[in-house]
């Protein structure tokens, strides 16, 4: 298995709007491969305002999620609020399914006699890289990207957690069902959308967004689907919804985690596909007719980054009347 990851819209700072106008991430781990893709609408370009959709992919353990939500056009900052919850909810959900890593001592200690011929067998490096002019590497992790973040991350005496090994010789309780992990992570993101509002000292309705999701066991397949408002989450074999449509909540209005009676407007499935779309509103105005030319974009030839890159274009070369609206794709599929 590969390492986790955690990509996609960042987590909102609380002093600074720093929310991209277009964004593309992909992430691979085990038998799945997550591609995401969100831009800019034209008409929020013509109209001087933000990209309000945001997504997150995340794998860690034994599971993969990626998330999507679309900010409520017309309230002031619906983006932040938007990159909020793909953030909070994807970190929350791989949080109560994964086992935790706590050191138990004995168990985790090292043999001072053997630790270095250890570490050295592992490969741990006893060189610290350094960055020269012009932003290149040199040292254990040459060739950095000059526009990307710099870190170099040093723990010599990290080791596989034995899992097996408990302090009072009695295993934690098992990780929840993944249906209910959803719900229960839903709820925990709707609480820290308030607060992110208390914090920021704005009303909740100014950050309101509508939420969609796909969480998979990588070792199972089992897969669960939730919707709140509006967009769509289809099957990527045959376009078939994999999650009802939920209600709209009054006139024509979905449902956001600003509502208070949002979970009359929750719906969750666990649908048996093994590929899944998730999209806006604005993306999905192009769907079932551009199904098959976005299948081409995910699975053509390329690597993955080519492929998130190709996805990022694509959306932005779709052209249709009246359909100007942000434009947000994520896909989970099997490698």
């Amino acid at each position: 298995m590969s390492e986790s990851f955690l990509v996609g819209d960042p987590q909102p700072l609380s002093f600074a709007d720093t929310h991209p106008a277009w964004c593309a991430a992909h992430g691979r781990r085990a038998n799945r491969l997550a591609v995401g893709a969100s831009v800019v609408g034209p008409s929020h370009i013509r109209r001087y305002r933000a990209r309000d959709d945001a997504f997150g992919l995340m794998a860690a353990g034994e599971h993969m999620v990626v998330a999507v939500a679309d900010g409520v056009g017309g309230e002031k900052y619906s983006r932040i609020g938007a990159a909020h919850c793909v953030n909070v909810f994807c970190r929350d959900l791989l949080a109560r399914m994964a086992a935790p890593h706590i050191p138990i001592a004995g168990v985790d200690d090292f043999d001072p006699a053997t630790l270095r011929r250890d570490l050295a067998a592992l490969g741990v490096p006893r060189v610290v890289p350094t960055l020269l002019r012009g932003g290149e590497m040199t040292g254990p992790a040459p060739n950095w990207d000059s526009g990307a973040s710099y870190h170099w991350y040093w723990n010599p005496y990290r080791r596989s957690f034995p899992t097996d090994l408990y302090e009072d010789d009695d295993p934690p309780p098992p990780p929840p069902a993944l249906s209910d992990a959803v719900v229960e992570s839903l709820k925990a993101v709707r609480e820290s959308f308030f607060a992110q509002a208390s914090t920021l000292r704005r009303k909740p309705r100014e950050f309101a967004c509508t939420f969609l999701t796909v969480a998979v066991n990588l070792t199972t397949g089992h897969a669960v689907a939730a919707q709140l408002g509006d967009g769509a989450i289809l099957s990527l074999q045959d376009l078939m919804p994999a999650c009802p449509s939920p209600p709209q909540n009054g006139e024509d209005n979905p449902f956001t985690m600003a509502d208070q009676n949002w979970l009359e407007g929750l719906r969750i499935a666990e649908p048996t596909a093994t590929g899944f779309l998730l999209m806006t509103d604005g993306a999905q105005d192009f769907f079932p007719e551009m199904g098959a030319s976005c299948r081409e974009v995910l699975t053509g030839p390329g690597d993955d980054a080519r492929r998130a890159l190709g996805l990022l274009e694509w959306l932005q070369g779709l052209v249709k009347p009246n359909c100007e609206d942000d434009r947000t794709l994520v896909a989970i599929m099997p490698d």
